[in-house]
């Protein structure tokens, strides 16, 4: 086999790799997570994460985050249903994942931030 077409494989087998091993890391950007119409937003730069209750159904809502290391963090309740004011908290610099929470309902499944 000639060496160009050996480096050919190899490139093919390093790119499935990377696919293969989740893809390179994504770029900061930002995000919006909803549970019915309620949501969770983690801002363009990852420094704001908030919970927002747009739902008057009397179940507050909150935000959290995991870091890479499973610690867990998050905003407080925003209980009001009417979308004004959102909870608001400072995620660290070390969160991977974020979901959104409903009180008495449930939270969703962690989101890559």
């Amino acid at each position: 086999m000639s060496r160009l077409r050996i480096l050919g494989v190899v490139g093919v087998l390093a790119t499935t790799a990377v696919i293969a091993a989740g893809g390179a890391p994504a770029q900061a950007h930002y995000d919006r997570y909803y549970h019915g119409s309620d949501f969770a937003s983690i801002s363009d730069s990852h420094d704001l994460l908030k919970a927002c209750d747009y739902e008057s159904d009397g179940h507050a809502v909150k935000a959290q985050w995991r870091t890479w290391t499973f610690e867990i963090g998050g905003t407080g309740w925003d209980a009001d249903g009417a979308g004004g004011d959102c909870a608001r908290a400072v995620p660290p610099g070390d969160a991977a994942e974020f979901r959104v929470c409903e009180n008495d309902v449930g939270c969703t499944a962690w989101r890559y931030m």
